[in-house]
């Protein structure tokens, strides 16, 4: 999703990176990180059921970052599959603050039972662990290592025994909606009593895209429960439980944010959990794994969707997909839905093949995300262009970019090269893509998101006015000083107006204070220079492939007004193919929406809507069949006939 620097200033108690920020609906919620498989079990009430004794006589079992001990927060699971004895071990890492959840350390080295050695990567990083078990089976002890840029950074780590709450007999799951500074956040909650290892539990909080997140649990005498989410500025919520075990309330606090909070205890799903358009089978295509070689040197990791239709020996029409701003994985992972896995399904089934990768640095593609720009991640959509190219079942001249949100700036971007190379694509898709500035974008997006929020126009006004100030001083080249300030005066004025709309009391800005370093770092980054700078319209106006862009008149953070039918009108003024789908209900995701609000997104069960999943299976095919049709290619045309099987015209 495109960046909104407002949002990553709002009442967050931590400054995330502003690419980053629409991910985060919730201020006073934990940072986003990637979603796990795990399912927590349910139950009446928390009941003891001893696991194991503290002392292990090896590294089986789940291990977890002690509740004093040092950040980041690790959890590690040992396991052997077979004969304990001869069976080779398999170790799962969670590292929320590296948005990993249960992954598999495939190059994992036990020694003896007793040690190990594995790694993983985060970004543009390596993450080296090493640790061993200490003498009486109680801890295991040693480093974290961080290697970037050929920079290493070693860190201590010490782990305790733990328990999966999800696996335990009697484990009892909670449901409830924090409400913190204007936001709503559906949470889940499981706890158990896991006998000498003390409680155990998780977290579910489908608005940032966590699912069984590891948490610290504490129990007093007086039986009220001490629940840590170790997870950026750690959250901690402190819970009294009914006396029949039906509910537990108390307060969540995270930095300068405190809320009231109640859990019900229950079966039901925390809302935003079910996603019905996740494909199911039968799959009239395959997937398969590649590998997508970049002219920079890295790889990129993806899944090439093939329709069953090109077995036959017909070449069919392909598509390469582009993420929004932001880490993003091959499905664009979001709020608990997938768009682009739903997308993949929707055209294979249609009789188009989509090629999707991770982003650079990110999954299992490799590279460095940290310096790139938007016209960095167009190239990589190039490489994935060369590549589904040469696929024997793809006909290279019926290809084409769909791209989401930045990814609507990095196809016109990526089209433009390869037309200026000689090899145009066939067509480009817009989901909510810019037509103008990043600058102009932020500010109206600020004031929109701010609206949907229920803040008063006037302070939505004021603060999107102020958000322009500080990002034109950034574009201006102006002084630290300045820009400080007016970041500053920006935070406050968000801080000011969210305490209003809740309530309560604005938490206190720092002039000097790491918050706001952090956010002058960001706000600084080589890729938001060039976004907030980069006028698009030029792209738009030369790139002769057809275009369609879809948009949705709830969407807060690329208004339809201001970049939808600028499209158009640049498009029609260059006398070039232009197909325009606005649709009136749908937000940012083109979700059915009621406030088109960024803490909508988990909620919403719909992941795209099925018109929008109709009406763009059939554009493709129909713009594939008259371009394998203008180009006089038996074979061309045939690829597209196979694909085809919608009627009218534009």
């Amino acid at each position: 999703m495109l960046a909104n620097v407002a949002a990553a200033l709002a009442t967050a108690p931590t400054a995330p990176n502003p690419q980053d920020a629409p991910k985060q609906p919730a201020p006073a919620a934990p940072a986003p990180v990637a979603p796990s498989a795990a399912t927590p079990a349910n139950a009446a009430t928390p009941t003891a059921a001893p696991v194991a004794a503290k002392g292990r006589p090896d590294l089986a079992g789940a291990w977890r970052s002690a509740a004093d001990g040092p950040d980041p927060f690790v959890q590690l699971v040992f396991a052997r599959a077979g004969d304990p004895q001869a069976a080779p071990w398999s170790l799962m890492l969670s590292l929320p603050l590296g948005g990993i959840m249960d992954r598999a350390l495939e190059d994992a080295s036990v020694v003896e039972d007793r040690s190990f050695t594995a790694s993983t990567k985060v970004g543009g990083a390596t993450i080296a662990f090493a640790g061993a078990l200490a003498a009486d089976g109680t801890t295991i002890e040693g480093t974290i290592g961080i290697e970037r840029g050929g920079n290493t950074q070693q860190l201590p780590m010490k782990l305790v025994p733990t328990a999966i709450a999800s696996s335990i007999t009697g484990a009892t799951r909670y449901t409830a909606v924090l409400e913190a500074m204007g936001a709503k956040l559906p949470m889940g909650l499981t706890l158990a009593d896991a006998g000498d290892l003390g409680w155990v539990g998780s977290v579910d909080i489908p608005a940032q895209g966590l699912n069984g997140l590891p948490v610290i649990v504490d129990r007093s005498d007086a039986g009220e429960f001490v629940v840590t989410l170790p997870v950026g500025t750690r959250a901690v919520m402190t819970l009294k439980p009914a006396e029949d075990g039906s509910t537990l309330e108390g307060t969540f606090a995270q930095g300068p944010i405190s809320a009231p909070i109640r859990f019900e205890r229950g079966d039901a799903p925390v809302k935003g959990t079910l996603r019905p358009q996740e494909p199911k089978p039968p799959f009239p295509y395959t997937d398969r794994e590649v590998t997508v070689p970049c002219e920079e040197g890295h790889t990129l990791a993806g899944t090439l969707t093939i329709p069953d239709s090109a077995r036959a020996g017909q070449r069919v029409p392909g598509v390469v997909m582009l993420t929004g701003s932001g880490a993003q994985d091959r499905d664009e992972a979001l709020a608990g839905h997938k768009p682009f896995l739903v997308i993949a399904d929707a055209l294979a089934r249609a009789g188009i093949a989509v090629l999707r990768c991770d982003d650079r640095g990110f999954g299992r593609s490799t590279g460095d995300a940290a310096t790139a720009t938007s016209r960095d991640f167009a190239n990589d959509g190039r490489a994935m262009m060369r590549f589904l190219r040469t696929q024997p079942e793809i006909d290279p001249a019926l290809c084409g970019y769909v791209g989401h949100s930045e990814g609507g700036l990095t196809g016109p971007l990526a089209a433009m090269a390869d037309q200026d190379s000689g090899s145009p694509v066939a067509f480009v898709v817009l989901l909510a893509g810019p037509a103008v500035t990043g600058a102009e974008i932020l500010a109206l997006q600020t004031k929109r998101i701010l609206l949907a929020q229920g803040i008063p126009e006037e302070d939505a006004v004021a603060i999107s006015d102020a958000n322009r100030a500080a990002l034109r001083a950034v574009i201006d080249g102006a002084e630290e000083a300045k820009i400080r300030s007016l970041l500053v005066t920006l935070l406050r004025l968000q801080r000011e107006a969210a305490a209003r709309h809740a309530g309560v009391e604005a938490p206190s800005v720092e002039d000097d204070g790491p918050e706001i370093d952090a956010v002058l770092k960001s706000v600084r980054s080589k890729w938001l220079l060039e976004f907030i700078s980069h006028d698009p319209a030029p792209t738009l106006a030369a790139v002769k492939a057809p275009m369609l862009a879809i948009n949705g008149d709830l969407d807060t953070q690329i208004d339809t007004e201001q970049n939808l039918l600028r499209i158009e009108a640049i498009r029609r003024e260059a006398g070039l193919p232009v197909t325009i789908r606005r649709y009136p209900n749908l937000n940012h995701l083109l979700q059915p929406a009621t406030t088109g609000g960024i803490d909508e997104y988990a909620q919403i069960e719909t992941t795209i809507d099925p018109a929008v999943l109709e009406e763009l299976a059939r554009w493709i095919r129909e713009t594939t069949l008259r371009a394998g049709a203008d180009a006089g290619g038996a074979a061309g045309a045939r690829g597209a006939t196979g694909a085809a099987g919608a009627t009218g015209a534009e």
